[in-house]
């Protein structure tokens, strides 16, 4: 792929970028398996919890915004293994900021490499 490419895709991508989204659920993930290839279906997941169909449930959803905002819910419910899951929704949120700032360094570089 050029850089070209790359830099018009990120533009494409720009609303994907401004912000971050990290939702993390519990629960029986069934409802949500193709019975035939066994591949979990993250949009069946979601719409699944969102129904409040099967047993799942959101644990912790966090939203960060390019501008510094931020939104974090987090149950109200007794869950088991409460604190392992809210670890796992804060490392999830971890790798999810720096995968973001990795891209932005890769065409922070070419662009300055550009400018040369």
């Amino acid at each position: 792929m050029s850089l070209k490419t790359a830099i018009e895709n990120i533009g494409n991508q720009i609303q994907d970028l401004s912000e971050l989204e990290v939702v993390t659920y519990t629960g029986d993930v069934n409802v949500a398996i193709n019975a035939q290839t066994g591949e979990l279906n993250w949009s069946q997941l979601k719409a699944n919890a969102a129904a409040a169909q099967g047993t799942l449930k959101v644990v912790a959803a966090t939203q960060l915004k390019f501008d510094g905002d931020s939104y974090t819910f987090q149950t109200n419910e007794e869950l088991p293994r409460m604190a392992e899951l809210l670890a796992l929704h804060q490392q999830a949120i971890i790798n999810s900021l720096q995968t973001r700032k990795s891209i932005i360094d890769f065409f922070a570089e070419n662009f300055k490499a550009l400018a040369k």
